[in-house]
C-alpha cells in the first residue's frame, strides 16, 4: 500500500480473500452501472483519506475515474467483513450502508482538494495503457506516462453510520503484475467536521 494512503493501524491479512486476479483485469472489470457522481461527504472523506500520511516527496496520484463497487466480494463474506469492521471500531451499520452504496459505482468527477497533483484515469486512457498482450508492458507504460505516481488507486463509495460521523471505504492500490492490495479503512468526523483516518484492515494483497 502506498504511503500516501496508509492509515496508522497495522492491517492484518485475510488469506481467504486473496484476489490477485484483480490486478490483471483493470481494463475488463465488470462493474455495476455508474451513478451520477459523488456527494459532498464522499468528496470530503476521499480528500482526508488521500491526504493522510502523504510522503513529503510524493509528486502525484493517479485515481481510477470510477469507484470500485465490491471487487473483493465483501458482501458475500459478511461474517468475515463484520469481524474486520469490529476490529476497526466502526459502527456495524457502516458496513450495511457500504454494501448498499456500492451496488452501483460513481464517477469521480468532482474536483478534489489535495496537497499534491492528481490525475483521474478514464476508461479510454486505461485502455491505451493496459490493452496490451503482456500485463508488465502495460505497467511499464503506466509508470512512464505518469512519472512520480506510485501506482493506480481505486476507491469505493463510502458507507456512513446513522450519525454520519463514521465512514467506511475500500481502497485498492495496484502497482504491478504482482504488486497490489485492497484495504477497508475507517474514518471518523470530529466536532470541527474534519474527517480523520482511524485505521485499516487488509482485505487482500499480492506481492
Amino acid at each position: 500500500m502506498m504511503r500516501s494512503v496508509r492509515p496508522p493501524a497495522a492491517p492484518r491479512a485475510v488469506p481467504a480473500w486473496l484476489a490477485g486476479a484483480l490486478l490483471f483485469a483493470i481494463g475488463t472489470l465488470a462493474l455495476p452501472a455508474a451513478a451520477l457522481g459523488l456527494d459532498d461527504t464522499e468528496v470530503a472523506v476521499f480528500q482526508a483519506l488521500l491526504a493522510h500520511g502523504l510522503d513529503p516527496e510524493q509528486r502525484m496520484l493517479v485515481l481510477d475515474a470510477s469507484t470500485t463497487g465490491d471487487p473483493a466480494a465483501i458482501a458475500e463474506h459478511l461474517d468475515i467483513a463484520r469481524t474486520l469492521v469490529d476490529e476497526l471500531g466502526a459502527p456495524g451499520e457502516t458496513l450495511d450502508a457500504w454494501i448498499r452504496r456500492n451496488a452501483v459505482t460513481a464517477d469521480i468527477d468532482h474536483p478534489l482538494d489535495l496537497p499534491v497533483s492528481y490525475h483521474v484515469l478514464d476508461a479510454e486512457e486505461r485502455a491505451e495503457v493496459f490493452d496490451v498482450p503482456e500485463p508488465q508492458v502495460g505497467w511499464s507504460q503506466f509508470f512512464a506516462r505518469y512519472e512520480g505516481a506510485p501506482g493506480l488507486l481505486r476507491l469505493s463509495r463510502i458507507g456512513l453510520d446513522d450519525s454520519r460521523r463514521h465512514a467506511l471505504v475500500y481502497v485498492e492500490h495496484q502497482c504491478g503484475v504482482e504488486c497490489g492490495a485492497g484495504r477497508l479503512v475507517h474514518l471518523s468526523r470530529g466536532d470541527d467536521s474534519t474527517w480523520q483516518v482511524n485505521g485499516a484492515v487488509l482485505v487482500w494483497m499480492v506481492e
